[in-house]
């Protein structure tokens, strides 16, 4: 049975040029690449990186180019840019399956990190220590303004808030300091990098009914998470984030 997963990481950052005019695309691939170098010492995501089958690192020079063409070819060369990559799958197991991947856009409508996991590492599954490593990676990395973790149908149909209020999900990271007092509603949380990791619940879930992961209580307790966050001022909206400075 081949049981694919809902989860999307997005981290809202603090927007950034690259050159003038986003003109300096190497210099943002080569800074997501910093990542990438961060990312596959996690056991979760060492099954290497490839765009269009070009193997990242042993065609670094391709990569980066064909990746520029693609992003130019959006028709906003002077405002923006983008680099994505997905695992290496097909070489490193000899699999057309699509286990992860991350984008990474700067521009005049914001930098951003997104990440979609969709299935199950083959060797070691989904382990919340190494999400929670994925967390701290991307938060060394850069600060985040925002990020937040886990089931992209949870911010679709159980979002309690306004659509223009960012929510956390199931996995957080906050750029303010946070007491366990203040958030009983989660179940983790505890200072990383200047901020502070909120996970609403220790265990994986999802929000399709007939996922085997389905679980009601933890729809219901991110829900309490983000109400609580929310009454404490600590959820931003789209405006807070595209002003640049939130957290800070």
């Amino acid at each position: 049975m081949d049981l694919t997963y809902d989860l999307l990481l997005s981290a809202e950052l603090t927007p950034h040029r690259y050159g003038a005019e986003y003109a300096a695309y190497e210099d943002g691939a080569r800074d997501f690449f910093k990542l990438l170098h961060r990312l596959e010492k996690i056991p979760c995501f060492d099954l290497g990186w490839c765009f269009k089958d070009i193997a990242l690192w042993a065609q670094e020079e391709a990569y980066i180019q064909e990746s520029k063409s693609v992003s130019d070819a959006a028709g906003w060369a002077d405002e923006e840019g983008s680099v994505s990559t997905i695992d290496n799958g097909t070489k490193t197991l000899g699999s057309e399956k699509v286990y992860y991947g991350f984008d990474y856009s700067w521009g005049a409508t914001g930098t951003r990190l997104n990440g979609q996991i969709k299935r199950p590492h083959p060797h070691y599954g989904l382990q919340l220590d190494h999400l929670i490593t994925l967390v701290d990676a991307v938060t060394r990395w850069q600060r985040p303004q925002h990020l937040a973790f886990g089931p992209g149908g949870y911010l679709v149909h159980h979002h309690p808030l306004d659509r223009a209020r960012l929510g956390i999900r199931w996995i957080g990271w906050l750029p303010f300091a946070i007491a366990p007092a203040e958030l009983p509603e989660a179940e983790i949380v505890r200072p990383m990098n200047g901020g502070t990791l909120i996970v609403t619940l220790s265990r994986l879930w999802q929000v399709g009914e007939r996922h085997p992961d389905y679980s009601a209580e933890a729809i219901r307790r991110a829900q309490n998470v983000e109400l609580r966050l929310n009454a404490l001022g600590l959820l931003p909206t789209a405006p807070d984030i595209m002003r640049g400075d939130w957290g800070q």
